[in-house]
This record gives C-alpha cells, sequence and structure tokens, in this order.
C-alpha cells in the first residue's frame, strides 16, 4: 500500500482535506461535472469496447478489451493516475463478467504493471506487460472463475426467488 498510495493535503481557506489516494484525474469543463456521469473514454471508467480479443479455453470463453488509446497517452495519464491496460471478462450462462482488470501506473517513478491474480511472489512487472505474457496464469485461474461466478449466480437466483417469495 505505501508504494501504491500517497497522501495528499488540500488547503481551501481554512479548511483542509487529507486524503489518501493512488492518483488524481483533473478535469477541466465549461460546465459543472457534479454528479454527472463520466463521458465515454474516461480513465476512471470500464473501457471501451472497441479493441476485443476473444479466446476459448477447454469450453471456457473469455474476451480481453484492450485500452484503445495509444500507449503514449496511455504512458503519460499515469501521472495522474493508474490506467486501465487490459480487462478480462469470462462468459458464464451466456454473459460476459469482468474479472480483473490489469492496470499501468508509477510506482517510485517507474511504469510497472499491476496484475491482480499474480502471487505475491511475482513482482509487478516494470513498463507496459503485454497480455500475451500473463494469459497463462490467467487461464489456469479460469476454471475456478467459472465455477465460482456460476455458484454466485445459483445463489444470487435462489435468494432473489426466497425475497419474492417464489
Amino acid at each position: 500500500m505505501l508504494t501504491d498510495y500517497s497522501h495528499y493535503h488540500f488547503h481551501f481557506d481554512s479548511q483542509f482535506v487529507d486524503v489518501l489516494a493512488r492518483g488524481f484525474w483533473f478535469e477541466k469543463s465549461p460546465e459543472n461535472l457534479f454528479a454527472k456521469e463520466l463521458p465515454p473514454g474516461h480513465p476512471l471508467r470500464c473501457l471501451q469496447e472497441i479493441k476485443i480479443r476473444h479466446f476459448e479455453m477447454q469450453d471456457l470463453k473469455y474476451k480481453v478489451v484492450d485500452n484503445p488509446l495509444p500507449e503514449e497517452e496511455i504512458v503519460n495519464n499515469t501521472a495522474f493516475c493508474p490506467q486501465t491496460l487490459y480487462e478480462i471478462h469470462s462468459e458464464c450462462d451466456g454473459k460476459y463478467r469482468l474479472n480483473f482488470s490489469i492496470k499501468l501506473l508509477r510506482r517510485n517513478g517507474k511504469l510497472v504493471t499491476v496484475v491482480p491474480f499474480f502471487s505475491n511472489d511475482i513482482p509487478a512487472p516494470e513498463g507496459i506487460f503485454p497480455f500475451e505474457k500473463i494469459q497463462v496464469q490467467f487461464e489456469e485461474r479460469l476454471p475456478g472463475i467459472v465455477e465460482r461466478t456460476k455458484h454466485i449466480n445459483k445463489n444470487c437466483k435462489f435468494f432473489c426467488n426466497a425475497l419474492s417469495g417464489r
């Protein structure tokens, strides 16, 4: 946590705010953005499904959504907050669900790719790490991910039916 988060201290006249955060995204707009939905392509939203790769492994399907921005822009944007490189979605019961977001961030002045399913034994790779280099580790976990999703869906349907009296 100490390497990924920073302590910010803001002063507003006689008031102040202390924040622990990975970063801040500064937004300029001629109109007030309060309580408005973030626009498509905003770095704090899910990636737009422009660049998609589909995969199948032992009857299990998944897709990878790549960040459509040019690499240089993604790298420049890490100065403000982590940037999503890839989103990995697995298919369960005919629907795709987001499982992991692979992020690019600055850690101690270096660009690092954060892969949530890497164990603590594997250090975060420096620079932009291509999906193909983490694909094997993801595919090892895919059957368990799909099983857990099915189990959660089954429990959710049971509770929804119980609450509705069916």
